[in-house]
């Protein structure tokens, strides 16, 4: 693995070539979808864009490199208690397009169950084309970190975070909430 930049609450991380990345969209085109509500993971904020959700078994030899590095940046930065239940979950697959694609300042946490929270959201930039606007903006950093096609990005889930509107094109990215026992 690559050397991973670095900030306070996040960490990004090349990941995945162009190629794979176009091999993981045909996957996901592949895999049964389940649509999302607009409020799914987040507390506050104005969603706008098409949402839906995979199983992660399905992609699981795809989206191993990517689940390894979240592995890794939590033991190296974060050092949450994770259940990495992998074979439980589901992947977010978030399309923002000009005029319908942005997201308010929002934090992530588990407003479904008293018995685990959000700890990371993991985040994976699958957008081939070009896009204008659609920046991450992170609470607390000053420039946005760098995620261009196929890199990752693990974000402290207690840290506000935006997707800003994309003015041009179509961002698509994969999120994975990696959750944990409750914060105490």
């Amino acid at each position: 693995m690559e050397e991973a930049a670095s900030w306070q609450s996040a960490v990004s991380f090349p990941c995945y070539s162009r190629l794979q990345v176009e091999e993981i969209l045909n996957k996901i085109e592949m895999v049964d979808h389940q649509e999302e509500s607009i409020n799914n993971g987040a507390q506050s904020g104005n969603k706008k864009g098409h949402f839906y959700s995979i199983p992660c078994m399905p992609i699981a030899e795809q989206m191993h490199p990517y689940i390894c590095n979240i592995q890794n940046l939590n033991r190296w930065y974060f050092g949450y208690d994770i259940d990495w239940a992998i074979h439980l979950d589901r992947y977010s697959v978030n399309n923002y397009e000009e005029g319908n694609g942005q997201y308010d300042w929002h934090h992530d946490y588990a407003h479904t169950s008293p018995k685990f929270d959000i700890k990371l959201t993991c985040l994976l930039n699958l957008s081939l084309d070009a896009f204008d606007g659609g920046i991450l903006e992170i609470a607390g950093l000053e420039e946005p970190p760098k995620f261009d096609t196929g890199m990752g990005i693990v974000i402290n889930s207690l840290v506000s975070h935006r997707v800003t509107p994309v003015t041009k094109g179509k961002r698509i990215t994969l999120t994975y909430f990696a959750t944990g026992a409750p914060w105490r």
